[in-house]
């Protein structure tokens, strides 16, 4: 069988099934947003990979050098705040392809920087390779967490209330726009796509509310993301169609192509929003105490399992399957 056929999620699997490790340090292991490890008796890491690769996760024909730095690392620290972490420092492998000038190999790292000052993450170091082509970034980040502190995507139950930050479908439209030559109609998303940004403030806050059972990062689109939650909490879920945060640019280029403004809030990819679970009993609560906070709407519950994951329209319910971006069936 080829590994198209098989899938991302397949090869996830067979990876945590050869690689299962008992090492008494490790906290979480494969599965999560990151990998956690003990470093002492309250302390612990988390460690966070991602691999950009030219043609799949970037363009440079709309992309700048500078924005590529700053992605390459927020979609790291994206994983570490779904973790509850705080960045610490980040490694990054680079194998440029033959067409780079120094200038903007410069603008690269400039970029690097600028999310790390922006987000109190050191890049701490590295390699350097060369490539005939397409251009290839790996980057790993490392925080900390607190002992026993660390989310993770299983521990959700039925009942508990299903959460995400600030608004969604951005990026998609972002993408879209800039394909079609016309990134004018939709400034901010353009922006949201080309330099992500990594909820850490929010995070930091989550994680220390009690009653926070489970949490992720929409990178693969908000439906794949809760096909993630409900398989490692062994759930099914119940989305509210008209609760899905989408944001106004969204809605309008969907209008203006004759397309439905809610799949790209369940679908578009790379929105690097925080999606979680809370007890329901907490709910209320968290709703008044991050009144202050980027926005948190909640957009349904959890249910048990043979319930699967459905969507609730006004007088209809339908199956949804837990899709998105997979890097080997597209």
């Amino acid at each position: 069988m080829l590994l198209d056929e098989i899938g991302e999620f397949g090869l996830i699997e067979r990876v945590r099934s050869a690689c299962k490790s008992h090492h008494p340090a490790i906290v979480i292991g494969i599965g999560d947003d990151a990998a956690v490890f003990k470093t002492g008796p309250d302390q612990e890491v988390a460690v966070t990979t991602d691999i950009l690769t030219e043609g799949v996760h970037f363009n440079l024909k709309y992309t700048s050098f500078d924005s590529l730095g700053w992605k390459a690392l927020a979609v790291n620290l994206s994983d570490l705040a779904a973790m509850g972490a705080k960045p610490i420092c980040a490694v990054v492998s680079l194998a440029p392809s033959r067409t780079w000038s120094g200038d903007q190999f410069d603008e690269f790292y400039s970029g690097l920087k600028r999310c790390g000052s922006a987000y109190g993450c050191a890049i701490a170091g590295g390699d350097l390779s060369r490539t005939p082509g397409p251009s290839f970034i790996s980057v790993a980040a490392m925080g900390s967490v607190r002992r026993g502190r660390a989310l993770k995507r299983s521990g959700a139950k039925p009942g508990d209330a299903i959460c995400v930050t600030g608004e969604l479908g951005g990026s998609r439209t972002g993408l879209e726009v800039l394909e079609s030559g016309r990134p004018e109609q939709a400034g901010k998303s353009v922006k949201r796509f080309l330099e992500p940004v990594p909820r850490l403030d929010v995070s930091s806050w989550i994680s220390g509310f009690r009653g926070i059972t489970s949490m992720i990062d929409i990178s693969d689109g908000l439906v794949s993301e809760l096909g993630h939650l409900c398989r490692e909490s062994a759930t099914g879920c119940e989305i509210q169609a008209d609760a899905v945060p989408i944001a106004e640019e969204a809605r309008n280029w969907a209008s203006s192509i004759g397309g439905e403004a809610l799949d790209y809030g369940l679908y578009s990819g790379e929105e690097y929003e925080l999606l979680f679970t809370v007890d329901s009993r907490r709910i209320d609560r968290l709703i008044a105490e991050s009144a202050g906070l980027n926005r948190i709407s909640v957009i349904g519950k959890m249910v048990p399992a043979v319930h699967g994951i459905t969507l609730a329209g006004p007088g209809e319910k339908n199956n949804l399957e837990p899709s998105g971006w997979d890097h080997f069936r597209g």
